[in-house]
């Protein structure tokens, strides 16, 4: 019989040991996702630490680089410009720069993580 509890069990237990976190600095974290890009590397993303309690989550600028090397310019159209800003307003991320970033508090790190 299939069980659902073991399929979670079995996930969980290969996420973690496919995600890795590494300090780069005292306030700076590098989370390596074990998931691929185009190019077949691990996506990473990472943590600053904010005052009050709080942390940035950002793509450091890779997503829209990754996007520009394969052909698609987000800033190009005003149409294409205005889909991309709605969609990744959806989630409460934000862009600036070409890097891709949200703000929240370290208690809701996982749920923005995954965002």
């Amino acid at each position: 019989m299939l069980s659902a509890e073991r399929l979670s069990q079995s996930y969980f237990e290969w996420y973690k040991k496919q995600i890795s976190f590494d300090n780069i600095t005292d306030n700076i974290v590098q989370i390596d996702l074990p998931f691929l890009d185009s190019f077949s590397d691990e996506i990473a993303i990472y943590a600053i630490e904010l005052p009050n309690n709080k942390i940035k989550l950002t793509d450091d600028g890779w997503t829209l680089n990754n996007l520009e090397e394969h052909g698609v310019n987000i800033r190009r159209s005003k149409t294409r410009r205005k889909i991309f800003k709605n969609e990744i307003k959806s989630y409460g991320v934000a862009v600036s720069d070409d890097e891709l970033s949200l703000t929240t508090s370290i208690n809701n790190f996982p749920e923005a993580k995954h965002r």
